[in-house]
C-alpha cells in the first residue's frame, strides 16, 4: 500500500470556531472561477488556468522549468497584523516567496509571489510542500 498524498487526503472538515478567528482571507470571485475553467467554451481561445485562482492550494500539472503563483491575502481583523511566511519545499524543488514578511492594516491586501523551480524534477511527477 502506497502512502497517502495530498490528493488522497481531501479537504477535511471545516472548523467553524477556528474559521471565524482567521486573520487572513484569500478573496476570490465567482467570475474568476468561470474564467479559470480550461473547458469553458466562452474562454476557449485563451483557455482557463485554475493555477492562477486565489486559493490556498497551489498546483500546476505542467511546470517544466519555473512557475510563479500569485496570491493575495486580506487582513480581515480590526488590528494591524504582522506576518512571516514559512514554507517547506518538496525535495528537488527550489521555492521562493516574496515578500517573506509583511505588515497589514485592517482591510488591506498583500500580494504574494511564490516561485517554484522544478527544473531538476523528472517530468510527470507531482511534489508536495507546505506554506504557513
Amino acid at each position: 500500500m502506497a502512502p497517502a498524498s495530498p490528493f488522497d487526503a481531501g479537504s477535511g472538515r471545516m472548523d467553524l470556531v477556528a474559521a471565524v478567528r482567521a486573520g487572513l482571507l484569500l478573496p476570490e470571485s465567482t467570475d474568476r472561477y468561470y474564467q479559470a475553467d480550461p473547458a469553458d467554451y466562452f474562454f476557449a481561445e485563451t483557455g482557463g488556468d485554475p493555477s492562477q485562482l486565489n486559493l490556498a492550494s497551489m498546483a500546476h500539472g505542467e511546470i517544466v522549468d519555473t512557475w510563479t503563483f500569485r496570491r493575495a491575502v486580506k487582513n480581515v481583523t480590526l488590528l494591524t497584523t504582522h506576518w512571516t511566511v514559512d514554507w517547506t519545499a518538496p525535495e528537488g524543488v527550489g521555492l521562493n516567496v516574496h515578500p517573506e514578511q509583511f505588515t497589514l492594516e485592517p482591510g488591506l491586501t498583500q500580494e504574494l509571489e511564490v516561485t517554484a523551480d522544478c527544473s531538476q524534477l523528472p517530468l510527470e511527477e507531482w511534489r508536495f510542500g507546505e506554506m504557513n
